[in-house]
């Protein structure tokens, strides 16, 4: 016969958090400067990384040379991760990025690289969000129907056990998913009779509003530093999210998720930027 449990609040004043003031954990750390953060990690021969990034709404790569960014004394490895041709589908594309001994001879290799690429259409009404929502639609639609449901399935599928085809099919297919969600619906919440609100209401007034982008002033940048043991990896990563990014690690070096291990001991600001 089961038994009835009841559970219930004690008093207020024998709660031993509720009701009451609670200093931070971290607070006293960070404030003093005690507290390390990931840009703090700086292993032996550790190298620094820079990145190029696309600045545009949408583009294809006409040319890329790395050449310069080589010939930068402390550079160490130049790595490119588009080429000629490729198509760059938003602002902040990864271009290429440059691995120094100092962070000024990583940021001096990343000046060096010639890097043109032609402008293509793009959408940035934000205004029409009809036309946003319709574009959106009908190019997920077309990826959905050249990706078979097995190459899709793929996506979630351990990355160390697929062949190399099938790596091949993926990345094509989350390239074009990728290249589909160029163009995002802000959507709709509607609660209530709006057009009987506004026909009974003593005065209308219409307007659109928007804002810049505003970045958090936080106490850390956002940052990683990697290392490896062995044929394990050891990440000390800026996030809030360290059970969740193991994967982020693995897939794209072929690794099993369960070699890659992240710390993160202190986060120097979130709320949605970290």
């Amino acid at each position: 016969m089961a038994t009835e449990l009841k559970v219930a609040w004690g008093p207020r004043k024998e709660n031993v958090y509720l009701g009451k003031s609670t200093l931070r954990m971290d607070g006293a750390e960070k404030a003093s400067g005690a507290a390390k953060y990931t840009a703090d990690t700086n292993p032996k021969d550790c190298l620094v990384v820079k990145l190029l990034t696309f600045k545009g709404g949408h583009g294809k790569v006409k040319s890329l040379n790395l050449e310069g960014a080589t010939k930068v004394p402390g550079v160490k490895a130049v790595y490119a991760f588009v080429k000629e041709g490729d198509e760059l589908n938003w602002d902040g594309s990864l271009v290429a990025a440059v691995a120094a001994e100092r962070q000024e001879q990583a940021e001096d290799g990343v000046r060096e690289i010639k890097f043109a690429f032609d402008v293509m259409e793009h959408f940035v009404d934000e205004d029409d969000l009809a036309t946003a929502t319709k574009l959106h639609n009908e190019q997920t639609a077309e990826v959905l129907k050249k990706y078979p449901e097995e190459v899709r399935k793929l996506a979630d599928a351990d990355k160390a056990k697929l062949t190399d085809d099938e790596k091949k099919k993926l990345a094509e297919y989350q390239a074009a998913m990728t290249a589909a969600s160029r163009i995002k619906p802000l959507g709709e919440n509607t609660k209530g009779d709006v057009a009987a609100a506004l026909k009974t209401a003593a005065v209308v007034h219409k307007g659109y509003y928007g804002i810049a982008t505003i970045s958090h002033m936080c106490l850390e940048p956002h940052g990683a530093a990697a290392r490896f043991e062995g044929n394990k990896l050891n990440v000390n990563l800026s996030t809030q999210n360290v059970s969740g990014t193991a994967g982020q690690f693995a897939g794209p070096l072929g690794m099993d998720q369960a070699d890659v291990t992240v710390t993160c001991l202190y986060v120097g600001g979130g709320f949605g930027s970290k």
